[in-house]
């Protein structure tokens, strides 16, 4: 279930937006431009645009028509978009750069340091462009790596953009078109009037978090923060027909009325939108303030049955007695809830130390002895432990004899790797199951399970923000608080009455180790069982410092064979002295033999094939003529 739990909890993660609205990055840092609307009713737009580090260039593509603009007719929905908002051609460009430092309140006076030089073949040069001239308008690509500290500066005209009607004028234009494809983090537009005009109106149309404010009765300004890439951009802007005396582009119909009334219609529309959106933001924020009220309460309770659930009777600091009498490997799944190489190398020292199987060291070779079966010692053993006399003796082994060199080389081989990892698995499988009659866990409470399930949600509130581009920090945060939460609970050891006593008598026990240098010699337990805590203090991770106490304190105690004939006749005073170099060279025969087992099964294995007067814009930007892309390289 935990893992189950922690699966679904990654697959969350990575549904959620790798970018999100608060806090997307754009390649494009900055995009101003300036665009003035000449008195014969051509733009003329200045450009600045600076890219993010590490990029060799730029992409613009310049439109001065929209192909797909239905042909002006003079009916109301022509006023919506049509063929007469296009302009004739582009003309005067010049390309270049200038430096970083421009500022938004300096755009109208910006100007071109470095004019760049027009190639016609596709070369990797700075401050150069290839020019692609298209039915519609042109295609740039600009070379001046982003590492250079400049930005990239464009001067050009739309030439006879604007529309003359029987009462007023209009220039109705788009900036940017869907092909766009950067994140621009700041977008700044000045429009500016030939002179000025009083009832001069503008719109903006795009996403719905722009803005335009007229500035004054001759100019306005356009604002975009953190744009998505692939947003159309357009403005319209109203205006006297005296302003512009040189124009020759004609409707010859009453505009005024048409374009108040297409303009008003679409602000319905997107202030319904912005309503509609406000009370999705509105109903998001108030379930993410119940969730968090609901998470941390549930956590409270988690955090309270914990509490109960560890409360135990046991209370004492040191146990010298071992609390049960099952094997260590049992004692590893106690602790960690899992089986490991650890786990069988210390089961071995417990066969050994029951007697079981027998030692010898092999004379000179350092660290490699012979292990030997006593076949009338096995009978009395567990089940796991039967299984390692069988992995030893029967599938390494051979005639009851094994050496440790045999036990680090077996797994090297492929067929030798792959009988061990079935064997290791087999024997892991029967520990889990002798240690789960135990009964030392318990299944997930509910509480924790329905904790785990608010947290998989708080990570889908996040992803929702994350959609409707909410600015409420708190559903960005309960991603983070849910993770964390999920984390914590899952990491829970959910123990019964008696796994959380034998767990504290073993840890108890663990401490007595750790002291066993420090113990008065009356403290001690009888020398004859010190073998029995080095086996154990394989897995409670402890076993090196125990066997130096061990040996200081044996030194200390003047132990001789007169003094105790049984420990030296038994062969626990060769299994002592043995048992340090003993062990390290089982744990790291078994581990190797496992890590060699793996990589050889791996390296063996079939290899995988690969196959108007300012305010929020109303949205719908593209429709007019004009626009145009770009981006990065």
């Amino acid at each position: 279930m935990k893992k189950l739990i922690l699966y679904l909890t990654i697959i969350s993660i990575f549904l959620i937006p790798s970018k999100v609205s608060a806090l997307r990055e754009g390649e494009t840092e900055k995009l101003y431009m300036n665009i003035d609307i000449l008195e014969n009713g051509s733009l003329k737009v200045k450009e600045y645009a600076v890219l993010k580090p590490n990029f060799n260039g730029r992409y613009r593509s310049l439109r001065y028509k929209n192909n797909n603009a239905q042909t002006f007719t003079g009916s109301k929905e022509d006023f919506d978009g049509s063929d007469i908002y296009n302009a004739f051609s582009i003309s005067n460009l010049i390309v270049g750069d200038a430096k970083l430092n421009l500022k938004s309140d300096a755009i109208k006076n910006m100007t071109i340091e470095d004019t760049f030089e027009e190639i016609y073949s596709d070369i990797n040069n700075d401050k150069v462009y290839l020019k692609s001239a298209r039915e519609d308008g042109i295609d740039l690509k600009i070379y001046n790596s982003s590492d250079n500290n400049r930005a990239f500066f464009l001067e050009y005209t739309y030439d006879n953009v604007a529309v003359v009607h029987n009462d007023i004028a209009e220039v109705a234009w788009n900036i940017l078109g869907e092909n766009y494809e950067d994140n621009i983090e700041e977008l700044i537009v000045l429009l500016n009037l030939p002179k000025e005009d009083k009832n001069m109106r503008v719109w903006l149309h795009g996403p719905l978090d722009g803005v335009i404010k007229r500035i004054n009765d001759k100019q306005a300004k356009i604002t975009y923060h953190n744009l998505p890439k692939n947003n159309a951009v357009s403005f319209r802007m109203m205006f006297s027909k005296t302003l512009i005396p040189q124009a020759n582009k004609y409707s010859n119909i009453n505009g005024k009325e048409n374009i108040l009334e297409v303009e008003q219609k679409a602000a319905d529309a997107a202030n319904k939108q912005r309503e509609k959106a406000k009370i999705i933001q509105n109903t998001v924020k108030y379930l993410v303030l119940i969730w968090y009220v609901m998470f941390i309460g549930v956590m409270a309770i988690v955090l309270k049955d914990k509490k109960i659930r560890e409360k135990c009777d046991f209370n004492h600091d040191y146990l010298r007695d071992f609390p049960a009498d099952y094997g260590p490997e049992i004692v590893e799944y106690l602790i960690y809830k899992k089986v490991s190489d650890d786990g069988l190398s210390a089961s071995i020292l417990n066969i050994i130390n029951k007697r079981a199987i027998t030692t010898e060291t092999l004379e000179g070779e350092k660290d490699n002895y012979t292990l030997t079966m006593i076949p009338d010692k096995c009978d009395s053993l567990t089940e796991s432990e039967k299984q390692v006399v069988n992995i030893l003796f029967n599938i390494i082994g051979t005639k009851d004899k094994v050496t440790l060199k045999q036990i680090k080389e077996f797994g090297s081989r492929y067929d030798g790797g792959h009988k061990f990892l079935m064997a290791y698995n087999k024997w892991k499988s029967t520990v889990t199951q002798e240690a789960e009659q135990e009964q030392f866990y318990t299944s997930m409470p509910f509480v924790c399970l329905f904790e785990c399930l608010l947290g998989i949600i708080g990570v889908f509130l996040t992803f929702i923000c994350a959609i409707i581009e909410s600015s409420f920090i708190l559903g960005y945060i309960s991603a983070v608080v849910g993770i964390i939460g999920i984390i914590y609970v899952c990491s829970l050891k959910y123990m019964t009455p008696k796994g959380v006593l034998h767990y504290k008598k073993w840890m108890a026990l663990k401490k007595f180790m750790l002291d066993f240098g420090n113990m008065d010699e009356k403290e001690l337990p009888e020398i004859i069982v010190w073998e029995k805590y080095l086996v154990y203090a394989t897995v409670l991770g402890c076993a090196d410092k125990l066997q130096k106490d061990m040996k200081t304190r044996f030194d200390q105690m003047n132990i001789t064979e007169s003094t105790y004939p049984d420990f030296y006749y038994l062969g626990y005073y060769d299994h002592m002295f043995l048992h340090h170099s003993l062990t390290r060279s089982i744990s790291s025969g078994i581990h190797q033999t496992y890590t060699n087992s793996i990589s050889s099964n791996v390296a063996n294995s079939i290899s995988s094939s690969g196959s108007g007067f300012g305010g929020g814009a109303v949205g719908g930007g593209g429709s007019f003529g004009g626009g145009g892309g770009g981006g990065h390289f």
